[in-house]
């Protein structure tokens, strides 16, 4: 796996936490927690808004998976199920550095 690990928490419409610093370019191993009773979804768009990564949680589910952030600069995440993102807010950034 990656040489950073990161556990991100869903809970309702939110990441816990939504703000997390990393290295850029070296991997990172995302371990996402849901504790909702919904599906959820993690989606990372690169700096320019492409999608880097996307990978989806059900209910009460743990999802590990790798990801690099290629540059400094702050990548967005988001769940892309309909209407978590908007209306609902559930984003968060990775600040890589």
């Amino acid at each position: 796996m990656g040489g950073q690990t990161v556990t991100i928490e869903m809970s309702g419409f939110n990441f816990i936490p939504n703000v997390t610093t990393l290295q850029a370019g070296v991997p990172v191993t995302i371990t996402a927690v849901s504790k909702s009773r919904i599906p959820h979804n993690i989606t990372i768009l690169s700096l320019d808004g492409r999608e880097l990564k996307s990978v989806n949680i059900k209910p009460q589910e743990t999802v590990t998976f790798d990801a690099t952030v290629p540059a400094p600069g702050r990548y967005v995440f988001y769940c892309d199920v309909f209407l978590h993102r908007w209306p609902f807010g559930m984003e968060g950034t990775l600040e890589a550095r």
